[in-house]
């Protein structure tokens, strides 16, 4: 790993601000430590580089499931359709038998007592 600053140059400048030798040494120490540990936690052009192409690979996945999800659901609404279509046929059906039923009971009715009536002698 790249040393992130001169430290020659930092031991220098601490000793002329009246530094001993040891302690600008030392302290140059602690902050190249510091510095590299920093550095160790940087994510690098090529670090960043593999994450997206990760990424990437991720969203692809997810989108090819998603779109087959949405071809499923699909699917699905269009066998309800065809069922719900076929439940309101048959209940129109039925609608319709009974209502031709039901009128024809009435017209029946109608003329059994319109055939009555003038049997008695009763005009309608």
């Amino acid at each position: 790993m790249a040393v992130p600053f001169n430290t020659h140059e930092v031991i220098q400048e601490l000793q002329d601000l009246g530094f001993p030798t040891a302690q600008a040494e030392g302290l140059t120490a602690v902050l190249l430590r510091t510095a590299q540990a920093s550095q160790e936690q940087l994510a690098t052009k090529l670090d960043l580089a593999e994450v997206k192409a990760e990424l990437k690979a991720e969203i692809q996945a997810l989108r090819t499931e998603l779109t087959a999800d949405i071809a499923t659901v699909r699917e699905g609404m269009a066998t309800m359709r065809g069922e719900l279509r076929a439940e309101i046929r048959d209940a129109r059906n039925s609608m319709l038998t009974w209502t031709i039923g039901v009128l024809g009971t009435l017209y029946v009715l109608g003329f059994g007592l319109l055939y009555t009536l003038v049997q008695r002698g009763i005009k309608p």
